[in-house]
């Protein structure tokens, strides 16, 4: 055997070892790095679920909310037109009733602008027939 064989399939060993390991821990790292990105990708997409969900929610109740005062504020404002017109009271412009009478038109378009006209329980909300 001559004497440079050793020495060079010494080195030939090493460069060889340290290649596969160099691959393979750069396949290991890669490997990583796609899971890391999976697993990011998947937070991110529940995190942007979660606060549309959230902002959702808010907004319904906010909408529910302002119906609600709405309504009252029409059934308010229907009873005592009742009751001021049982008392004789007529709609001349400027008066009570005439203004009550406003109020309550605007109170209704604030509802009525509030609801889906392609939904049952809004149309029946109206108090108007389905078309």
């Amino acid at each position: 055997m001559p004497d440079w064989l050793l020495p060079f399939s010494t080195i030939l060993g090493v460069l060889v070892g340290s290649s596969i390991s160099y691959l393979s821990a750069s396949r290991d790292r890669r490997l990583r790095r796609e899971d890391l990105q999976k697993q990011l990708d998947t937070q991110r997409d529940l995190s942007e679920k979660q606060l549309f969900a959230s902002v959702r929610s808010s907004n319904r109740q906010a909408w529910i909310d302002a119906l609600r005062k709405d309504v009252a504020n029409y059934l308010n404002l229907s009873q005592r037109m009742v009751l001021l017109r049982a008392a004789g009271e007529s709609p001349t412009p400027g008066g009570v009733l005439f203004n009550m009478m406003v109020e309550a038109g605007q109170t209704y378009s604030a509802i009525e602008l509030r609801l889906n006209p392609n939904e049952e329980m809004h149309v029946e909300l109206l108090f108007r027939p389905r078309s």
